[in-house]
């Protein structure tokens, strides 16, 4: 019967990893709740026009920088 050794993770790492989701999620958390109070900002106002506007603003400050930034970390690493 052969034993699998198991691979051992530097405890830094993990904590790191840990750190990182946190944030991850903390902030998809905020910006669902920012696209919550736009929708519902447009449900009862009947303002779909400024809610589109606001929810492209949204988009263009808060999402396509953080996929600029995870995109140019991913090909940074791979490159080691």
């Amino acid at each position: 019967m052969s034993r699998q050794r198991a691979e051992v993770v530097p405890i830094a790492d993990t904590v790191r990893a840990v750190a990182a989701n946190r944030i991850i999620i903390g902030y998809l958390g905020i910006l669902a709740v920012g696209v919550l109070l736009i929708a519902g900002y447009a449900y009862f106002a009947g303002a779909w026009e400024k809610a589109i506007g606001f929810l492209f603003e949204l988009l263009k400050i808060a999402v396509i920088p953080v996929i600029t930034f995870v995109l140019g970390y991913y090909f940074g690493t791979a490159a080691k």
